[in-house]
């Protein structure tokens, strides 16, 4: 691969190779050290890198005090590059400032990511309408982990190619033909994170008006800086908890993806945004799968003994303990994405709340609420194929007994972590 595309892929990705990590780490402590050759692009592009996965690669008491050297005596763009490996640059504005990095022609997407982006989301914060935040302990923890630690990570994303809302509905289950739904078609996104799910559902669906939600202004600050970079004019954000939800109208679909897990009481958080959806209405839910996360029993385990805080130094320290047990297993936390980048990993290992479930559960649950399983999405095709073949009288993945029959004989069925089931209002 060529310097080019390496640079690039650290400046736009998060980087999932433990391999690269070791390698990563150890050319930032030569770079530190003053050890290493001289390639400003390629430091950049590193530093971007350890800004975009929130600095989670590990920093030894050597290199503490070496930072803490370069802090105090700042007076070159080459020691901004270098402190912005480590530490994000609003931390040093005024030495940033000072010698003009925001108009370094190499070295100016530094300003741009760590300072004038994370300055334009404090400023968003200040203005987003807000329907206001249950009193729910769990709620409030789930609250302060997302202020702390915005969730998802992402810089970049491939917006998909524009369709109907119905031929995308179709597509899965061309058996609800016809869907009746609005115009404007209205998509409730019911914890949205750093934004990146509603900018790719509006941008899908030019047909609709997506509303996207979530109880961390941190996240949506983020999220809504990034839509305004895709100019979606159809996606509209606001602050609030799924429990304290009122709307002046109903959706005809709503997505709660991730987010009702992070409930005391699935039940509620359902039947909150059953209020809220029209009957015959759609809705999305994914919630994680408790066969899934025994993978990471080992993991957790380690975790829970440790007693560890939430500071990001606690959490670099635990996941390197972690990868020294995993060890090059096959499966196991090393193996998701969300291990390696700072908020991702507290969401997977150390999450404020978390509720999981076998497909089997969810049904006494949906009846509850009045929604019918419709079917299971976001499978490989491999599994969807070996799953008709054994099930054929449920093409569409929507009978969970059997689903959960086929879950308990390939546990990994769900390699994203959570089940995708679209559900429909009776």
């Amino acid at each position: 691969m060529d310097q080019s595309r390496i640079c690039d892929r650290l400046r736009t990705e998060i980087l999932t190779d433990l391999q690269l990590e070791r390698v990563h780490t150890a050319f930032r402590r030569a770079f530190l050290a003053g050890a290493a050759t001289e390639d400003i692009p390629f430091m950049v592009s590193l530093a971007c890198q350890c800004f975009n996965n929130e600095y989670i690669y590990p920093v030894s008491l050597e290199e503490q005090l070496a930072l803490s050297r370069v802090k105090q005596r700042i007076d070159s763009i080459r020691d901004l590059i270098v402190y912005a490996m480590y530490e994000p640059l609003w931390t040093v504005r005024d030495a940033a400032v000072r010698f003009c990095l925001d108009r370094d022609p190499e070295a100016n997407v530094l300003f741009t990511r760590q300072i004038s982006e994370p300055v334009e989301e404090e400023e968003i914060k200040k203005s987003i309408p807000s329907f206001g935040v249950s009193a729910d302990p769990t709620s409030q923890a789930v609250r302060e982990q997302y202020e702390q630690f915005p969730y998802p990570r992402w810089v970049d994303v491939e917006l998909p190619k524009p369709r109907t809302f119905q031929e995308g509905i179709l597509e899965r289950f061309p058996f609800l033909k016809p869907v009746h739904v609005g115009s404007p078609v209205r998509i409730l996104i019911a914890g949205c994170g750093t934004g990146r799910h509603p900018i790719m559902v509006a941008a899908k669906y030019p047909d609709a008006h997506v509303t996207a939600i979530d109880l961390s202004k941190a996240s949506l600050a983020y999220g809504i800086r990034q839509a305004r970079r895709y100019k979606l004019s159809n996606l509209n954000f606001l602050h609030g908890d799924i429990l304290n939800l009122r709307m002046p109208q109903e959706f005809d679909a709503i997505e709660a993806v991730g987010s009702l897990d992070c409930m005391l009481d699935l039940v509620a958080g359902l039947r909150a945004l059953m209020n809220v959806l029209k009957p015959g209405g759609l809705m999305k839910l994914g919630l994680c799968s408790r066969r899934t996360r025994a993978q990471f029993q080992e993991a957790t385990r380690v975790v829970r003994e440790r007693n560890i805080g939430r500071s990001p130094g606690e959490l670099r320290d635990i996941r390197q303990e972690i990868i020294r047990l995993q060890n090059g297993a096959t499966n196991g936390p090393t193996h998701f994405e969300d291990f390696y980048y700072m908020s991702g990993f507290r969401d997977l290992l150390c999450p404020a709340h978390e509720v999981t479930f076998n497909p089997a559960e969810l049904k006494p649950i949906l009846q509850a609420v009045g929604l019918r399983p419709l079917g299971y999405r976001n499978l490989k095709p491999a599994d969807r194929a070996e799953y008709v073949q054994r099930f054929p009288q449920d093409p569409y993945m929507g009978d969970l007994d059997l689903l959960d029959a086929f879950e308990s004989d390939h546990p990994d069925v769900f390699r994203g972590e959570l089940q995708m089931l679209w559900a429909q209002s009776k």
